[in-house]
C-alpha cells in the first residue's frame, strides 16, 4: 500500500501539494510519526521502504552520510524534475525487488 500511495504521489504531485521531493519526506515523515505515536500496524512495504536509502546510495555511489532525498536532488535539475527522478527511482527499485 504504501509504494501504491507513493507512486500516486509522484505521478501527480499537484493534486497533493508536492513540489519537490522534500515534499515526499515529509509526507514519508507523517508516516513515520503515525505510525510511532498511534502504534498502528505496518505492512511489509513500509518496513522494506528503508532498503530504498541503501538501494539509492548504491546506485549513486552515495558513501554513508548522504540521505536518498540528498541524492535525488543533486542528480535533479529542477523541483518537478526531482520528483519525476523519484517516480522513476522507485519504478526500479521495485522491479529490483521482484527479482
Amino acid at each position: 500500500m504504501l509504494y501504491e500511495k507513493l507512486k500516486h504521489l509522484s505521478e501527480k504531485p499537484a493534486l497533493y501539494g508536492i513540489e519537490d521531493i522534500e515534499d515526499i519526506r515529509i509526507f514519508i515523515f507523517g508516516i513515520d510519526a503515525s505510525v510511532e505515536m498511534y502504534k498502528t500496524n505496518i505492512d511489509e512495504e513500509y518496513l522494506d521502504f528503508s532498503n530504498f536509502q541503501n538501494w539509492v546510495k548504491d546506485r549513486y555511489n552515495g558513501g554513508d552520510t548522504s540521505s536518498w532525498v540528498s541524492l535525488i536532488r543533486f542528480n535533479s535539475t529542477s523541483n518537478n524534475d526531482s520528483i519525476k527522478l523519484f517516480n522513476i527511482l522507485l519504478k526500479q527499485y521495485l522491479e529490483y525487488k521482484q527479482k
